[in-house]
C-alpha cells in the first residue's frame, strides 16, 4: 500500500484527489492511509464490507470529482512522469475514453518482464490502438487496471465495472473498446507486482464461471456482431477474442474439478461446434477434457500451476 500511494504523490503531474477504498482488508493498508492523509488533505479513505474490486472501484468512480480516474492497485506502482504521460496523450487525442499505458510485471522471484504490445503504436511513440480485439491475441493486453486513465463520462455511459468475482476489469475494457477509441503511450510507466496479494489469487484460481458470470463477459461482444456496425477486421478480432474468452472460462471451471459447469457453458454460449473449433482449436480440445474424469485435468493444471509459480517464485 505505501509503495503504491508513495508513487502517486510522487508524481511529476499531481492529482486532485486520492480515494482509497478499503474493501474489508486485513492487513495494515487502512493505518498507512490515516497516516498519509494526516499530512495531506488530497488523500481520502472508504472504508466497506468486503464485495470485491469491482464494486470497490465503482464505488471510487462514485466518490470522485474530477473529469478523469485512474485506479492503481494495494501494491502497484507508477513510474513518475505517469499522470503526466496519461493526460497528454488524452490532449492529443480529444475523441478516445481512455489513455492507456505501458508496463511491466515483476514476479515474485524478483524478474522483470517488460511486456510486447502490438497495437499499431511503435515503442516510445504514442497514438490510437488501431484494433483493441486482434491487440489481446497478438500479444500483451495495452490495458490493464493498473495502467490507464479514463474520461469519467465514459463510466456514465457504460454503468461502470460489471458485477462478476473476477475479470470484472477486462470485461469492462471490451465493452469500451467496443464504443470509443484508445489511446495508447508505448512507454514504460506502471509495474504489476506479482508478489503482492498472493492469497488473493489463489483464491481467484478456484472460482467457478457461471452462466451469469459468462454472459456479463460475451454479450456485449455478441450484441456488437449482430448490431453489424464493426468493420470487418474488428468483427473478425471480435469473434476470434469471443471464443478464447469462452474457452478460457471452460477451463476455469475444468481447474476447479467442475466439468458439468464447463460443458453447460459450452451448450449455452458455443454458437455452434464448427465455429468454435475454426476459431480457436484449444475450445474444442477443452470440451473434449470435460469427458474425462474430473480428477485428471484438474490435476494436470494444478501441476502446471505449481510449475509456474516454482519457476517465478
Amino acid at each position: 500500500m505505501r509503495r503504491a500511494l508513495e508513487s502517486i504523490l510522487n508524481q511529476t503531474r499531481s492529482c486532485s484527489e486520492i480515494i482509497v477504498v478499503d474493501d474489508g482488508s486485513t492487513d495494515h493498508g487502512p493505518t498507512i492511509v490515516r497516516g498519509l492523509a494526516a499530512g495531506n488533505d488530497r488523500v481520502r479513505l472508504i472504508t466497506q464490507t468486503n464485495s470485491g474490486p469491482g464494486p470497490a472501484r465503482n464505488r471510487a468512480i462514485k466518490e470522485a470529482k474530477g473529469s478523469l480516474v485512474a485506479f492503481l492497485d494495494a501494491d502497484d506502482e507508477w513510474e513518475p512522469h505517469f499522470l503526466e504521460l496519461a493526460v497528454s496523450t488524452l490532449q492529443a487525442h480529444p475523441t478516445v475514453a481512455a489513455a492507456a499505458l505501458a508496463y511491466r510485471i515483476i514476479y515474485p522471484n524478483g524478474s522483470s518482464h517488460v511486456l510486447k504490445f502490438r497495437c499499431g503504436v511503435p515503442a516510445g511513440a504514442t497514438g490510437v490502438i488501431e484494433n483493441y480485439f486482434q491487440a489481446l491475441l497478438d500479444g500483451a493486453p495495452p490495458v490493464w487496471t493498473s495502467s490507464v486513465v479514463i474520461r469519467r463520462e465514459v463510466f456514465k455511459n457504460l454503468g461502470g465495472f460489471p458485477p462478476l468475482h473476477r475479470a470484472e476489469d477486462t470485461a469492462f475494457w471490451s465493452s469500451m473498446a467496443l464504443s470509443y477509441p484508445i489511446a495508447f503511450a508505448n512507454v514504460l510507466s506502471a509495474t504489476f507486482h506479482m508478489d503482492a496479494d498472493a492469497a488473493y489469487r489463489a483464491a481467484m484460481r478456484l472460482l467457478l464461471v457461471r452462466e451469469d458470470d459468462a454472459r456479463h463477459v460475451l454479450s456485449p461482444l455478441d450484441n456488437a456482431l449482430a448490431d453489424g456496425l464493426l468493420p470487418n477486421t474488428i468483427a473478425t478480432a471480435v469473434r476470434r477474442y469471443r471464443q478464447r474468452r469462452l474457452g478460457e472460462m471452460i477451463r476455469q471451471n475444468l481447474m476447479c474439478g467442475h466439468p458439468d459447469l464447463a460443458r453447460r457453458l459450452f451448450a449455452e454460449f458455443g454458437n455452434g461446434l464448427s465455429e468454435n473449433f475454426l476459431l480457436d482449436p484449444r475450445v474444442s480440445l477443452y470440451l473434449a477434457a470435460t469427458l474425462l474424469p474430473p480428477v485428471i485435468p484438474k490435476t494436470y493444471w494444478d501441476m502446471h500451476h505449481r510449475l509456474w509459480s516454482a519457476l517465478k517464485r
